[in-house]
């Protein structure tokens, strides 16, 4: 989010879930800054290493004709996420 993302993925309001607001410019913009091999994964590919992770997709919504995904894992949180980036 400090990087201006935040309309591409962003976390929920409690900071315990995160939110895929654009899956094309998600795979696009931000993998590539975590994941070296993110040039051939697609949406789905990534769903599928989330649930191996352990996440859950708790939502799928509509909002201005755009789908959402909110994912979950009890582990991970936005504090966990900064400390593993740091």
């Amino acid at each position: 989010e400090s990087e201006g993302l935040s309309h591409i993925v962003h976390w929920t309001e409690d900071e315990k879930s995160f939110v895929i607001c654009d899956a094309d410019l998600f795979l696009r913009m931000v993998l590539p800054k975590f994941f070296k091999s993110s040039e051939k994964i697609n949406i789905l590919s990534f769903n599928r290493k989330l649930n191996r992770w352990g996440f859950k997709k708790i939502k799928i919504y509509e909002k201005n004709f755009s789908s959402y995904r909110v994912w979950h894992n009890p582990a991970f949180n936005r504090s966990s996420a900064v400390r593993s980036l740091n």
